[in-house]
Parts: C-alpha cells; structure tokens; sequence
C-alpha cells in the first residue's frame, strides 16, 4: 500500500505503530492490551503485521502460531483468534471489516488501515527513487519522513522468534536509508545537517561507530573540537561499558587528528 500521508489523517479509522512499542490506535482511541483478551489475539495481529500485513498465507499464521497443532485443528484456533480480533476491533458505523480474509490470505484492510511499516517501507522506494532521478529536495524529505517514523527497533518490546528476522530486515532497511541521506549530506559539505542526522540515528543506534565517525568529522568541519573530543569520549566509554571493546583504529585515528592526542 502506498500511505504516505500522516497517520493523523482522517481517513485512517485504525493505525498500528510497531517501530518501538506496539501500539494499536482505533479511531483515535489507544487501545490496552487487556483489551485483546489473550496473548494470541494480540499475537495474530502482531504477526500479521509482522508478515506485511497484505495477503499473509492463512497457513503461514498458523504453523507460527500453533506450531503443534495439526492442520484442522489449527485452522480452527485461527479462525476463533480471528473472530475475537474483528470483536475487538470492530467499526461502529460500517458493516466493512478491518481484517479481511479471503482465498486463503488475511490482510489488514489498506482503504481504512495505516501501518507505520507501509509508510516507511513507502517512503524509503520514493527517497531513493527521487534520489536516482536528482530530484534532491523531494529525496532528503522522503527520507527525513522515514527516519523519522522509526523510532526504535521494529516490536522492540517483544521478543517471539519469528519477530527477530523481520526487526533485522527493517534495521538494515533503516541503516541504509542514513548511509544514503549521510552520503548526500557530504556531498554537499552540510555538516549542521550531517550532526543533525546522526545524533538523531544514533537514539537508535548508539553502538554504531560509522554514525559517530561521521559525527566527529562534521563536527570539526565546523570547527568544534571539543565537541568532536567530547563524542568520541562519551563513545569510546559507553563501548567499554557495554560491550567491552575499545574503538576500532580508524575512529583512533581521526581522534588522533582532530585532538592530537593519543586515546
């Protein structure tokens, strides 16, 4: 789907943040997990977000979902989960339903539905595809929405195994999109815009030693030292702390030469 207007639009009767914590919006109203009634209803539609949320293989929920169960019986707990999902999240004023099921597939329905994965999945195609084209005032606002719609780690707050491989898709999806947006950035020596950038990826990524050597490199651009000295301080301890590394030679090196010191 291609939903790149704000989810605080009208048109949107349900929209489900799941960049962070997992966040369900039901015509403007939050709704609680106590609310789903049981874990599997709120897996169901976890999962199903997970898988895209277009067309998802009706088997594929169930063998994640029900991995023990044999195929009637199986089908049968999907389509029980199923009805008490479309309960919960049932429209007031239409008969038209949020999840459809059809042919074999479940979707969330894409004409009343925001997702914050469609809309950043959207947005990155349209940032490089403006990108490619050299139309760079509209690719730097693409991709500025995308970033800004990932807040944290796709369903940072769960851990089922089936989440891991799609947050590892989204992240690395993610860190591209601020290679590339970095790799504009200096092209044309915007080093307030590059600082920006960073620290604003590194809420996401503190640990990432390629967005803090960008850093200290725009921030001596600019001729701030001491800031530049100050982050790879901050950076070389918060790796000592976490991880029990030292920074690789190559951020040494630039520290090196900006302080004239030796770490």
């Amino acid at each position: 789907p291609c939903v790149t207007s704000s989810p605080d639009s009208w048109i949107w009767r349900l929209k489900i943040f799941s960049f962070g914590k997992f966040r369900v919006v039901l015509d403007d109203k939050v709704l609680a997990v106590r609310e789903y009634r049981g874990s599997k209803t709120l897996n169901l539609l976890k999962l199903l977000v997970a898988l895209g949320g277009i067309d998802v293989p009706v088997v594929k929920l169930v063998d994640l979902l029900w991995p023990d169960a044999d195929g009637d019986r199986g089908l049968q707990n999907l389509e029980f989960t199923l009805r008490r999902l479309r309960k919960i999240l049932a429209l007031q004023d239409t008969e038209e339903s949020l999840i459809i099921h059809k042919a074999g597939t479940m979707s969330i329905n894409p004409q009343l539905g925001w997702l914050d994965t469609w809309a950043f999945n959207t947005h990155v195609e349209l940032f490089e595809r403006h990108l490619t084209e050299k139309n760079h005032q509209l690719a730097v606002w693409h991709a500025e929405k995308a970033i800004g719609l990932y807040r944290k780690d796709f369903l940072a707050d769960h851990d089922e195994p089936w989440i891991m491989e799609k947050r590892h898709y989204w992240h690395q999806k993610y860190k591209r999109c601020v290679e590339l947006l970095l790799e504009h950035f200096r092209e044309g020596r915007q080093w307030q815009r590059i600082i920006s950038l960073c620290r604003k990826a590194m809420e996401v990524d503190p640990l990432s030693e390629n967005l803090v050597y960008q850093l200290m490199h725009a921030l001596h651009s600019t001729g701030d030292r001491a800031g530049a000295v100050k982050v790879y301080r901050e950076f070389s301890s918060l790796l000592r702390k976490s991880l029990d590394m030292s920074p690789s030679e190559r951020l040494k090196e630039l520290y090196i030469s900006i302080s004239g010191n030796t770490p």
